[in-house]
């Protein structure tokens, strides 16, 4: 008995200990993804702070550049502080593959070639200061050869600036000049970035995405000739969100020979990865806890089992217990016990037969000396006047 008692005893606090095991590495996961997620957060919170810190650093600098500016000028009205920049940083029409090359902000007037079956275009620019005013840009309709589209930049203290584009549109039946051999970079790349699409010599637009906190990225570019120039802006002071890098290539007469552009997507956090790590970490949890209720399920199958195997040990020591006393009695004292016990019944039942036949001769004695009728009367008398009595 102390035996099993120690038994289920042990099997008892083996149990507990797989329960409080299973629990605490539930608990331990379950802290351990929230504490991931948390730095997650944390460390997107911290670089969206530390671009909002660069931003106002770099408009406080802006700003007390010009305080410092204004100072020193001594030129008092409201007109000589306005700006005077009337030039654009950008102008070419769409579709990309018939748009000029060799844009430069001093050159005002470009040509271009069409075919016939190109109806329209979209002219597009951007001016150098964000103050001044552009018109002229938008879809235009073309007629057949020349057509002189107009673009005016209007600055913000009221100086104006015209370009012009000459679109020529081939009449039906000439060649068009599309499959001519395009000249202006050979190889584009931005560092270790992925262009979109992938580079090609007549297209002029592509996009990239940067994930990190550098202002500066190195944009290696070689033209298709070695007398070309290759001039890159906008790579430079690189903001949180979308900034346009222009590539010009210029011969050496200065006349511009192709422009490209690439719209860089610049964030601070992978958002996508963290997206990816937090699934994954999703994933881990669902498996853990699935871990953990395979566990529970195992321990409560086993103390189903170890419960049954314990009862049938009972069994068999109580079955065993019971039976020892008899395990030593001699088979043939059974039969002699029973040999006595059937010759005493024999006896006994003789025994009944004979004071039967004792009693049966003596009541006959009794009825033929009218004994047995007296006594019959006297009974009958006897029980008559109880009755009446």
């Amino acid at each position: 008995m102390n035996d099993r008692k120690k038994n289920i005893k042990n099997l008892v606090l083996l149990i507990v200990a797989i329960l409080l095991i299973s629990i605490m590495f539930y608990i331990g996961a379950a802290v351990t993804t929230s504490a991931k997620l948390e730095k997650a957060e944390r460390v997107k919170y911290l670089a969206a702070t530390e671009n909002a810190t660069n931003r106002s650093n770099t408009s406080n600098s802006n700003n007390n550049s010009s305080a410092s500016s204004s100072s020193n000028t001594s030129r008092a009205t409201t007109q000589s502080e306005e700006s005077s920049n009337a030039n654009l940083s950008m102008l070419g029409i769409r579709p990309t593959e018939y748009d000029f090359t060799g844009f430069k902000s001093g050159t005002t007037t470009y040509e271009v070639t069409v075919p016939a079956d190109v109806e329209e275009v979209e002219v597009y620019g951007t001016a150098q200061d964000s103050n001044a005013e552009v018109s002229g840009l938008g879809t235009k309709k073309l007629e057949e050869g020349l057509n002189d589209l107009s673009i005016v930049v209007t600055a913000e203290d009221g100086t104006e600036k015209i370009y012009t584009i000459q679109v020529t549109r081939e009449k039906s039946g000439e060649n068009a000049t599309a499959g001519e051999t395009q000249e202006g970079l050979s190889t584009l790349t931005i560092e270790n970035l992925e262009l979109s699409p992938a580079f090609s010599t007549n297209v002029y637009e592509y996009t990239a995405k940067y994930i990190g906190e550098e202002t500066k990225l190195d944009v290696n570019a070689t033209a298709t000739n070695s007398d070309y120039t290759v001039d890159i802006m906008g790579n430079d002071n690189l903001q949180e969100g979308e900034n346009v890098i222009t590539i010009l290539v210029t011969n050496n007469s200065g006349d511009n020979i192709a422009t490209y552009q690439v719209a860089l997507n610049k964030s601070l956090v992978d958002e996508e990865a963290i997206a990816r790590e937090q699934e994954e970490e999703r994933q881990k949890e669902e498996q853990r806890r699935m871990i953990v209720i395979g566990a529970v399920v195992g321990a409560i199958a086993l103390i189903i089992i170890i419960t049954l195997i314990i009862r049938h040990r009972r069994n068999k020591a109580w079955a065993e217990e019971y039976t020892v006393p008899f395990s030593g009695l001699n088979d043939d004292e059974f039969v002699e016990d029973e040999k006595e016990q059937e010759e005493q019944d024999i006896e006994q039942d003789n025994e009944e037969e004979w004071t039967k036949e004792k009693a049966r001769k003596q009541f006959l004695d009794d009825y033929d000396n009218n004994t047995y009728h007296d006594q019959e009367r006297a009974s009958k008398r006897k029980h008559k006047g109880k009755r009446f009595k």
